[in-house]
């Protein structure tokens, strides 16, 4: 994930960030045994699902004091993944697309020195 200031106006400030990634998902236990309707159990295995994943967002921040800022952050991300799902009769596979949105307040804390009580 990176993160870069854009722009600087008045003590205000918009950042940008993009990441990029592979989500993964995993089960445990790795199989589950299903009714096959006639007394007996079918063992299936739930591999792993593997996919990219890339997202942006955009942050406001502004300082409130010389140690103190607070801001707003939105991001999303994205990624898709092979799924299959009964219509009426028929199994239906295809790759679905899934989004994430997040917003964040943010209170932050400088602690950087500010040359104050240091000696030379």
């Amino acid at each position: 994930m990176g993160r870069r200031r854009i722009v600087q106006l008045g003590g205000q400030s918009l950042a940008a960030s993009a990441s990029a990634g592979r989500a993964r998902v995993a089960f445990d236990p790795g199989t589950v045994a299903v009714d096959d309707g006639a007394g007996g159990a079918i063992a299936v295995t739930l591999a792993p699902v593997e996919s990219w994943s890339w997202g942006a967002g955009l942050a406001v921040e502004r300082p409130l004091s010389a140690s103190w800022s607070a801001g707003v952050e939105g991001d999303f991300g994205r990624y898709a993944m092979d799924t299959a799902h009964r219509a009426g009769e028929e199994i239906v596979r295809e790759e679905t697309a899934f989004t994430d949105w997040g917003v964040r307040l943010v209170l932050g804390w400088n602690t950087a020195p500010t040359g104050r009580g240091t000696s030379q």
